[in-house]
């Protein structure tokens, strides 16, 4: 276990503390097997997926529309409609967050 811990387990942690490091962790293919609450591994929507849009922005992340367009549609799988409040985070982020393009998390 302690060997699992330091051969995967801090690396990816040391992974995540920059801006970069938590998109990579919610938002890439590679991080899903690592991460439960990535958008590629992710069985349901969650608030984590919220974080997730944040982050994409937050690192000006050329994916930002692919990756509010996923989630869109699987809330609206789940729930029947994409619900206001995550549309709304989509504005604010659109509008407010300015991407840093990298830095500590």
């Amino acid at each position: 276990m302690v060997s699992d811990l330091l051969g995967f387990g801090l690396p990816v942690l040391e992974r995540a503390r920059t801006v970069e490091g938590v998109d990579w962790l919610f938002n890439s293919e590679a991080a899903a097997e690592v991460f439960s609450d990535n958008l590629h591994g992710a069985r349901s929507i969650t608030d984590d997926h919220e974080q997730a849009t944040i982050y994409a922005r937050f690192v000006g992340s050329p994916r930002f529309d692919a990756i509010v367009a996923d989630i869109e549609q699987r809330i609206a799988k789940q729930h029947s409609m994409v619900t206001e409040r995550y549309r709304a985070l989509v504005e604010l982020c659109r509008t407010s967050v300015q991407p840093v393009g990298s830095g500590v998390a």
